[in-house]
Parts: structure tokens; sequence; C-alpha cells
């Protein structure tokens, strides 16, 4: 969040974005908390997906 909120605060950013950001910060970080990030078990989900479609052919 930390790197999110420091953006924000960068010249380029519209002021409408900083409004929206703030008006949803609360949402933005449980959605944030809730992501797991596990690239190992992502790419062996798509490779089931992809060896079940090879199979069904």
């Amino acid at each position: 969040m930390k790197y999110i909120a420091r953006y924000m605060n960068s010249p380029i950013v519209p002021e409408f974005a900083r409004m929206l950001f703030q008006q949803n910060r609360e949402i933005i970080e449980q959605q944030l908390a809730a992501h797991v990030f596990n690239p190992v078990a992502d790419i062996k989900k798509q490779t089931a997906s992809i060896s079940s479609l090879c199979a069904q052919t």
C-alpha cells in the first residue's frame, strides 16, 4: 500500500484518481490482503487445465 500511496502523490496522477483511491482505500487494502501470491500453484493449475484439454482431444 505504501507504494500505491507514494505514487498517488505524484503530480502526474489526476485529482479524480486520488479521490477514488482515498474513497476506496479500505476496499483496496482488503483485496490486496486477500490476494494470495503463489506463482508455483498458479502454474500447476494452468498446467493441469492444459493437460485436461489435451487429454480430451
